[in-house]
């Protein structure tokens, strides 16, 4: 199980709205000329999952390892769904109007 800290988000569309503790907005650094991304980590267990295909949780929060809190609707996640849950590293890219671009998982716990 983890507990998380969010400070402040909003969730638009597919736009990610993410703030610092001092609850000012930030610029993404820039990992590709047109990409940006967060990087963290998340274990879900098999009944933590089960909220959400049950429609009880839609959103993910998640603390990055900047310590950028996020959030970004859980069927993103569904791709890398094990049978323990989902354990791993993940990378998450944005474009320049911070919509989601794609999730992909750098390591597998």
């Amino acid at each position: 199980m983890f507990e998380l800290v969010c400070i402040a988000f909003a969730f638009f569309s597919n736009k990610i709205i993410i703030s610092f503790k001092q609850k000012s907005f930030f610029a993404f650094q820039e990992s590709d000329k047109d990409m940006q991304s967060l990087r963290f980590s998340l274990r879900l267990n098999t009944l933590e999952l089960l909220q959400y295909y049950q429609g009880q949780k839609k959103l993910v929060r998640v603390m990055t390892y900047s310590g950028r809190s996020l959030q970004f609707k859980a069927d993103h996640l569904r791709p890398f769904v094990t049978k323990s849950g989902i354990n791993g590293e993940f990378e998450i890219y944005f474009d320049e109007q911070n919509n989601f671009l794609k999730l992909t998982q750098i390591k597998q716990y």
